[in-house]
């Protein structure tokens, strides 16, 4: 009998930004929700059915199958320890409070993976204020 794979049903989406100043070097995020997306492309038409059908259509592009759902801080320890490779599958998505994100991981032992990538002392300190979920999908 074939399993059927888990859904995540995100927010919206948590984009991590570079700031760079004269004082510090960290990161900031923007969070876009769904709402805010519907809100954009029903500005100029407030027709009921319309507004329901955009709805629909941007909750169902937020609906994702997960492969392997786990917290940030045990796929950390998964890849520090070398049970979580490149060579043996990729990063699908990484939630961050609920959010689809562009949060990404390089590691000391070679992992790469995610868009916006952080050290392993990023990671771990984005994992202590935020609830972060990575969706690992093996080869």
């Amino acid at each position: 009998m074939e399993e059927k794979m888990k859904e995540y049903e995100a927010k919206g989406d948590l984009t991590f930004i570079l700031m760079m100043d004269d004082d510090s070097c960290g990161y900031s995020y923007s969070i876009t929700t769904i709402e805010d997306i519907v809100n954009r492309v029903t500005k100029y038409n407030k027709d009921e059915e319309f507004i329901q059908h955009v709805t629909d259509s941007v909750k169902k592009d937020y609906c994702s199958e997960v492969a392997d759902l786990m917290s940030g801080n045990e796929f950390l320890e998964n890849v520090r320890d070398g049970s979580i490779t490149n060579y043996d599958g990729f990063i699908g998505e990484v939630y961050v409070d609920g959010f689809k994100s562009n949060l990404g991981l390089v590691s000391d032992n070679g992992f790469m993976g995610g868009k916006f990538m952080v050290n392993e002392y990023a990671f771990e300190e984005i994992c202590k204020d935020h609830k972060v979920e990575v969706d690992w999908a093996n080869k």
